[in-house]
Formats: C-alpha cells, sequence, structure tokens
C-alpha cells in the first residue's frame, strides 16, 4: 500500500495460522556465527571489547534481518509499534465469542447520584471498524476508528410518533440506562493488547427531535497513519484490513471496550466486552453484512461515488431490482445498502438465512459487483422488541452513515418508495448523472456545505393501470407541486454526524474539525450550508406494496417523468 511505512517487516499471507519469526537459511548462518562471536567474547571476558561489539552488532542485524512476521506477544511493552500483531483465526473464536454483540452490559454506578451499589447498562446493538474517505487521496483508507452503536435511554421511552422498545425478560428497564447528559460524561476505553484510547461520543443534534438521542455512536481512533506512536493498532495490523481474502475462516482482531469509573481510593477500569472483529469484513452485531462479500475487494479498499441507504421489508424485495437498476444506471448511484426488515417473528432464524441465501442468489451480479450490501434491521431473537420499525431504522441508518464515510463521498437516505428524478434541465445536462452534479453543485453562501435537500411531488396510479408491480410503468402521474412533507437529502460523508429520516443532523461548520461545533440546519431556499436544490425532486410511489394510492386526473397533476427517464 502506498505512503505506508513497512521497515524490515515481510508479511506473510492471511491464511497462515500462527505468526512466528522464520529465518533463511543465510539468516540462520548470521545467527549462527553471531552466537558463536559472542560466546568467545564471554569467554574471554570481554578483554577484547572491538570483538563483542561485533558479535553483538551481528546479532541485532541477524534479529532485525531475520523476522518475516510480527511476533504475537502485544503485551510486550518494549515491542516497537509496528512490530507486534493483535489477530486471531478466526478458527480460533468460539461461537459464543462471535455472537457476544448484541448484549447488555453493565459498568460503574450513576454518576448523578455517586452511589457505587447501582450500575448502569450500556445496551450494544452492533460495532463496525470503518475507515475515513476523505483522509487519504490513495485507494486506501489511511484513518481507522471503531465504533460501538448502544440503544440510548429515549429508544426505552414512548414518543409522539414511535412506540418505545422493551426488554422482553424485563431485565433492563429505562432507569438502567443513563440519560445522555450523564452518559457523554463516562470514559469508555477500546483496547488491543496493551494500548488504548478512550471512546468519544458522537453528537446527536438534529432537526427533527423525535431522532435526537436515540442511538449513542461511541468512536474510539484505532489507527491515524503509519508510525504514528498513539496509534493503538499496529502497522502490521493495519495492513491486514486492506488484503484480499485468502480463505473462508480469515483473521480477527479482538478489541475490548473498557470502563474507567473512579471508586472510593482509585481508578478502576474493569473490561465490561471482548470483541472479535473479523478483518475482512469488520461489522457485526444486529447489522452484519448478510450478503455475500466480493472476494478480492476488503471492505476497507472499497471507494464509491454515494452510498443509498434504504430501508425494505421482506414484501418488498419484488420492488428492489426496478430500484437498483433505475438509480445505478440512470442516476449514477453506485453503492446501495438495503436493511432488510424480516417480520418472521421469534424463532424464525433459519427461515431468515434461507431468505439471505434467495436474496444472494437473485441479486448475485450487483452483490459481487459491489452494487449491493444487504443487512438486517433488526434481529427477531435478540432480548430487546421493538413494536416497529421506527427505532431499529435509526439504528440502521446510523451504522449505514459511519460506514460509508469510509467508502464514499456522500451519502443519502432514502425509502424504497422514493426515486430520484432530474427535472428543470436543460438539453445539454439531460444526460447529467448524481455525482458529477453534486460536486458541480456552485453556492456562495457555503461552498463545502453539509447536504441538499430534494423536496417531493406524490406519485400515483390510475384505473387504467396494468398490473405489472413497476413503478415507472404503472405510477403514471404525478403532484404538480412539490411538498416538503417526504423531503429528503443527499450529505457530505466527511461533515454529518447524525443520520435520520429527512436530513441529517450534527453538521460540521466549513473550516471546523470539533465535534462540539456541530450544528443542526434547517434547509432552505438560501440557507448556508443546507438548502433545496431546483434541478431534482423526489417522486414519492406512496403505496406501491400494496397498490393504493390513486391520484385525482384534474389539473393538479402532470405526467410522471420516471418512465421517459427508463427510455432515454
Amino acid at each position: 500500500m502506498a505512503d505506508l511505512p513497512t521497515g524490515k517487516i515481510k508479511y506473510l499471507p492471511m491464511g497462515q495460522r500462527s505468526i512466528r519469526p522464520k529465518y533463511n537459511r543465510k539468516d540462520k548462518s548470521r545467527l549462527m556465527l553471531g552466537t558463536f562471536m559472542f560466546a568467545l567474547v564471554v569467554y574471554q571476558q570481554y578483554s577484547s571489547w572491538w570483538i563483542m561489539l561485533l558479535g553483538s552488532s551481528m546479532m541485532m542485524q541477524t534479529i532485525d534481518l531475520g523476522r518475516t512476521a510480527p511476533p504475537t506477544n502485544q503485551n510486550d511493552g518494549n515491542l516497537l509499534h509496528n512490530s507486534f500483531s493483535a489477530l486471531v483465526p478466526m478458527s480460533a473464536v468460539s461461537e459464543a465469542e462471535r455472537e457476544v454483540i448484541p448484549g447488555t452490559f453493565n459498568y460503574g454506578y450513576s454518576a448523578s447520584t455517586a452511589n457505587d451499589t447501582s450500575s448502569s447498562a450500556l445496551v450494544i446493538t452492533g460495532a463496525s471498524i470503518s475507515g475515513d474517505y476523505h483522509s487519504s487521496s490513495s485507494s486506501s483508507n489511511s484513518t481507522l476508528w471503531i465504533q460501538i452503536f448502544v440503544s440510548a435511554r429515549r429508544f426505552f421511552e414512548t414518543t409522539a410518533a414511535m412506540d418505545a422498545c422493551y426488554s422482553r425478560d424485563g431485565k433492563i428497564q429505562k432507569e438502567d440506562v443513563q440519560p445522555w447528559n450523564e452518559v457523554k460524561n463516562e470514559k469508555f476505553l477500546c483496547r488491543i493488547g496493551t494500548r488504548e484510547a478512550y471512546f468519544e461520543l458522537m453528537p446527536s443534534n438534529g432537526v427533527d427531535g423525535n431522532t435526537n438521542e436515540l442511538i449513542q455512536v461511541w468512536r474510539c481512533l484505532l489507527y491515524d497513519g503509519g508510525s504514528n506512536h498513539a496509534n493503538i493498532l499496529s502497522d502490521y495490523d493495519f495492513q491486514a484490513f486492506h488484503r484480499p481474502i485468502v480463505d473462508d475462516d480469515g483473521m480477527a482482531l479482538p478489541i475490548e471496550v473498557l470502563h474507567k469509573s473512579a471508586g472510593k481510593d482509585e481508578y478502576t477500569t474493569p473490561v465490561l466486552v471482548k470483541m472479535f472483529l473479523p478483518v475482512y469484513e469488520p461489522t457485526i452485531g444486529i447489522h452484519q453484512i448478510r450478503s455475500d462479500l466480493p472476494a478480492d475487494k476488503p471492505f476497507l479498499s472499497q471507494r464509491h461515488n454515494i452510498t443509498l441507504c434504504v430501508v425494505s421489508h421482506v414484501n418488498a424485495i419484488s420492488h428492489w431490482n426496478e430500484y437498483i437498476r433505475y438509480h445505478t444506471d440512470i442516476v449514477g448511484i453506485d453503492h446501495i445498502h438495503m436493511g432488510l426488515y424480516t417480520t418472521f417473528g421469534e424463532g424464525q432464524k433459519d427461515k431468515t438465512n434461507q431468505l439471505y441465501k434467495v436474496i444472494n442468489r437473485n441479486f448475485k451480479h450487483d452483490i459481487e459487483e459491489g452494487t449491493l450490501l444487504v443487512s438486517a434491521l433488526w434481529d427477531d431473537d435478540i432480548d430487546i422488541h421493538c413494536p416497529d420499525q421506527d427505532f431499529p431504522k435509526m439504528n440502521f441508518y446510523q451504522q449505514c452513515l459511519y460506514r460509508a464515510k469510509s467508502s464514499s463521498e456522500f451519502v443519502a437516505t432514502w425509502d424504497l418508495d422514493e426515486y430520484f428524478l432530474f427535472h428543470n434541465l436543460d438539453d445539454s445536462k439531460k444526460q447529467l448523472n448524481l455525482p458529477a452534479f453534486l460536486r458541480g453543485i456552485e453556492h456562495p453562501q457555503c461552498q463545502d456545505w453539509c447536504f441538499v435537500t430534494m423536496k417531493s411531488s406524490m406519485a400515483g396510479f390510475d384505473e387504467n393501470n396494468t398490473g405489472t408491480g413497476l413503478v415507472a410503468f404503472e405510477y403514471l402521474k404525478r403532484a404538480k407541486e412539490t411538498s416538503t412533507t417526504w423531503q429528503k437529502s443527499i450529505s457530505r460523508t466527511r461533515t454529518v454526524f447524525l443520520n435520520s429520516y429527512h436530513m441529517p443532523g450534527a453538521c460540521l461548520p466549513p473550516g471546523s474539525r470539533d465535534l462540539a461545533n456541530t450544528v443542526a440546519i434547517e434547509p432552505s431556499d438560501d440557507g448556508e450550508c443546507g438548502f433545496y436544490i431546483d434541478e431534482a425532486i423526489m417522486v414519492h410511489a406512496r403505496g406501491m406494496q400494496y397498490g393504493e394510492h390513486e391520484l385525482e386526473d384534474d389539473e393538479d397533476t402532470v405526467q410522471n417523468e420516471l418512465l421517459d427517464a427508463l427510455l432515454r
């Protein structure tokens, strides 16, 4: 990989099960000669200082040149940072260790009561390792984070718009989860071997108050450029994340999550959970990737223009092909991350697994090309039950955003019944694709904008529909007037830290890198860093899954241009 210091370390293939020093014939000769010279020096009781110096020099040279892989003892604090590996074979990770996430983990005591007999619950639904698309001009990320996704207290509270999730066995009550203003002051750490770093709680301030502070995203920096002594991930293990997969088993990175709480006499740092993240696809928990993986492209080496986050019910899978073809072939989106909401119920894991196998077969081409990625929206078999999909959707949206930060310049969050449509374009721009359009936006108020928003036009069919089930063929009309009710946005992955239904939140102002400065922006026609665009709308085919929506044929409707776009 370009621009990464490798020193004199030669790397073993990922498929090799043991990582140990290995010496060739030339190195063995040096080792024997060096050992002989050193023994001779000792025997002569250092009477010939120059011989001792020569022998010691050859010993050091032998050790340096002979190592083809770093030793596995990462607990040796004297080792150079780039000379250890924490990786373990996945075959050595038990089933219980693989399934430790999702899970609930108790820590510390309530910061507000300072009562060391009580504890709080950290409900971790998933974890992932991601990079920074903007951290390097090369084809791979040079910065890596681990993030854990945690259900906040509001996840367990009923709001005006959403029913609360709850623990089936009653082990977790909302009072067990600290309020946001308390938990943000807690000190959580990530640890690899003996090296530690602090987690940082990502901001959750958006325009839609119903979606704020539902999901805690805790992020810990693992690696920030080669030979950085603050890195807790070694250079060797960093490069492992960018190598093509060798076999089906692969390697995993063990990472511990710790909590530092102030006791009466001293600070204690207990381990809350030890996770094993597969190197090739480092996502675990509810939103682990369920689609097949391209064999020659590890996740952290993937690069896309736009990631589109979409949620689908199982009864809408029949609409996927049209949706994917339209948005990839016509609009120019090159990566769609689908969150599938399976509603088979508790104890139906076999049926769910069969469904994913069918999806992998039916969408094999898009999956192999990296166009389509599929993960679950929720898991019916975990203790936390959610009456509807609203809270799980917010959980998936955050996971999709932080994954996109690693691979994509832009991220969009739309529904499966919403189609992006260019309009009000002159003939010279009829073939414009979305990435080129976004990069060409000139907005003097804020050139380094956070997001753009498209207004929505409701589409429908009349009594002449033919029953094909195709949106472009059945929804032949749309409302003439656009609305902000179902507006949708496209964001820059670099500047957004909260994903949501209609518009993002936690926007980082231009020139700032301090997350304390993030702001919630209401889009407007002349907004500074979040604004409406006139060149596009969202055509909303509401009710397509059930064939319910009709529009009256009058002067308030116009022809839907989706079919024309497909036939162009």
